[in-house]
């Protein structure tokens, strides 16, 4: 019996021996190690060599490493693609017979894409800022730290100085340092510095510079300007028709700078009665000044010069000739406020006056104004100009004008331009009928602006 147990036992055994090889290859072969692919999510990186070693970057997904395999996925950049991508590596960790899950991450490293600014430009200004904005157009002019520059694609635009941090010059510049010395050339700035193309030895700082302008040598014109012009007219019960425009000029270089500007203001209405028409405001203000800057904040106008006229204040024409202080109290980009005070004289002649007064008046003047600009938005600039001349009361005490309102971007040089003019005198002059006009005017006008 024991001999026929053993028997039985030795046939099982080599019955079970095969079957047990079976689910042992099979569970060796569920165990081979897949391939493992290694991606970017970055868009802007078509493909990535990695090799293997050790890497920290956290930011790739995790990947389940089958032990002792591992594909490599090497592709190229785009041909001409200034892109740099740094060899990543990849720590693999394995034990024998075992499937381990791994954390595969690589450093992908994008390098700044390179910038090409022309050595010495033909056709543009380059400005490069700090944040890494290329932009290419043409220099207006600098003052205060602030620089206008006509771009290209963004129109004209207000860049601080310290948000430059490289500058090519196409055209021959006129700059004005901070110790009055005036230098003419094609400048360049970079890392603080400033230079000219023509004297890259002569090397100035930045910080220094106080004003910037065209240059005579370069051909360009000093001159800019605006034309504005606004019309209403209405029909029906009543027939009235308002026309109001306005020129201005001005001419910039590194030291001075020349401001003109001419206004009128007309305004009719049809007698209801006699159907004639009848003239409700008419008049008209020329006005011209030369300032020189002394240093970053203060200027000088010598001199400033004003003609007035306005019949319905009974005014044939007053012409003002003075000199002023002004002080910049701010100006940075998007933002300009000045404030002048000064002295001048006033000579008034009046159209109507009583029998026993004299047609003429001079006085002298006290003058005080403001000038205040505003980027609301990009395409929003509020403006605000006050003055008043405080004169004797046969002139009228106090003459007060103000100007205030909006310039709205249309289309390229295109602005609409939304405006109160207000002109008031404190002791107005009565006429030869003792009527005295009324000592406010208000004009509102809507109109449209170009700049050139």
């Amino acid at each position: 019996m024991k001999s026929l147990s053993r028997t039985c036992l030795f046939i099982v055994t080599l019955l079970a021996a095969p079957i047990t090889s079976v689910w042992a290859a099979e569970d060796t072969e569920s165990k081979k190690p897949e391939p493992v692919k290694i991606t970017s999510e970055n868009p802007e990186i078509e493909t990535t060599e990695f090799k293997i070693g050790e890497s920290k970057n956290p930011d790739l997904e995790k990947t389940e490493l089958k032990a002792g395999e591992l594909e490599k996925a090497t592709e190229t950049d785009p041909k001409d693609d200034p892109k740099e991508i740094k060899s990543s590596i990849v720590k693999v960790k394995t034990v024998e017979s075992t499937t381990v899950e791994s954390t595969i991450t690589a450093d992908i490293v994008v390098k700044p894409i390179s910038i090409h600014i022309p050595g010495e430009p033909k056709y543009f200004d380059w400005i490069l800022l700090t944040n890494g904005e290329l932009l290419k157009g043409e220099i207006i002019s600098m003052y205060q730290d602030s620089m206008d520059f006509d771009s290209d694609e963004l129109g004209s635009i207000d860049i601080d100085m310290d948000d430059i941090s490289e500058l090519r010059g196409n055209e021959i510049m006129s700059i004005r340092f901070s110790n009055d010395e005036v230098v003419e050339g094609k400048m360049m700035i970079s890392n603080g510095k400033m230079s000219f193309m023509e004297r890259p030895n002569k090397v100035f700082k930045a910080s220094d510079i106080l004003g910037i302008a065209a240059s005579e040598a370069s051909g360009k014109s000093l001159w800019a300007g605006d034309v504005s012009l606004g019309v209403n007219y209405r029909s029906g019960n009543t027939e009235k028709f308002d026309y109001s425009g306005q020129i201005k000029l001005s001419r910039l270089t590194a030291t001075d700078r020349i401001l003109i500007n001419t206004a009128t203001n007309y305004s009719k209405i049809k007698d209801a009665e006699t159907g004639e028409d009848v003239r409700t405001i008419q008049n008209t203000r020329i006005s011209a000044s030369y300032d020189w800057f002394y240093s970053r904040k203060i200027f000088f106008r010598l001199p400033a010069v004003e003609y007035y006229t306005d019949e319905f204040k009974n005014i044939d024409y007053q012409l003002t000739l003075g000199v002023a202080t002004g002080y910049i109290i701010y100006d940075e980009p998007g933002i300009a406020w000045d404030v002048f005070i000064g002295p001048s004289v006033l000579y008034t002649k009046y159209e109507n006056v009583d029998i026993d007064e004299e047609d003429t008046e001079t006085s002298p003047v006290i003058g005080i104004g403001t000038h205040y600009d505003l980027d609301i938005t990009k395409d929003i600039e509020f403006f605000f100009d006050y003055t008043v001349k405080f004169v004797n009361e046969e002139s009228g005490k106090a003459l007060h004008h103000l100007e205030t309102g909006f310039d709205i971007e249309l289309i390229n040089d295109f602005d609409l331009n939304i405006k109160a003019i207000v002109d008031r005198v404190d002791a107005p002059i009565p006429d030869e009928d003792g009527i005295e006009p009324e000592k406010s005017d208000v004009l509102m006008v809507v109109g449209v602006k170009y700049s050139f």
